[in-house]
């Protein structure tokens, strides 16, 4: 206990200058975020055209969301892109490839639009791909070339209920509020 003691009194001075030096820093950190704040604030209050701007490209974004939910579509994307071979996994490979680059084009949109909007465009995304793998699998006993299997994407039509509805539902949402 002894030793415990004496160690306190003799580094007290230590002790008192950490504790110094933490609070300092402690205060201005504090003073910077609310310096930052209001001045992000008055920004905003003063500057209308910066809120005009944002809403443009906020609308930007929308637009490029739906026209991404549109051309990706398994219709859409297969009528868009032909087979080029008659080697069916080389097709369905090329047009899931097509699916994520047409996502990775557009995965700045997210920043403008609500994350719930942007969860329902990836679920939708996914959904594509998965309907095309599902058409793959299902027919691949049925058909010899890529250029069978491109009408039977064709046929296929989402549901009302689909991943690409909700988005485009939610993304409608958004863009009211």
């Amino acid at each position: 206990m002894d030793s415990i003691g004496e160690f306190l009194t003799e580094y007290n001075w230590l002790i008192w200058l950490v504790a110094f030096f933490v609070s300092y820093a402690m205060i201005n950190l504090k003073r910077d975020y609310n310096r930052r704040i209001s001045f992000l604030e008055r920004m905003m209050l003063q500057n209308t055209s910066y809120q005009g701007a944002i809403q443009k490209q906020k609308f930007k974004a929308s637009e490029r969301l739906i026209l991404f939910l549109d051309r990706c579509e398994p219709a859409a994307i297969a009528s868009r892109i032909k087979p080029k071979t008659d080697d069916i996994e080389l097709y369905i490979a090329k047009l899931l490839k097509v699916i994520d680059e047409e996502f990775s084009h557009n995965i700045t949109m997210q920043l403008y639009v609500h994350p719930r909007v942007w969860h329902k465009a990836t679920e939708a995304r996914d959904e594509f791909k998965q309907l095309i793998n599902e058409a793959y699998i299902k027919n691949k006993t049925n058909i010899d070339t890529a250029h069978q299997m491109a009408p039977i994407l064709y046929k296929i039509r989402l549901l009302n209920d689909s991943k690409s509805t909700q988005a485009k539902f939610a993304l409608s949402q958004d863009i009211q509020q």
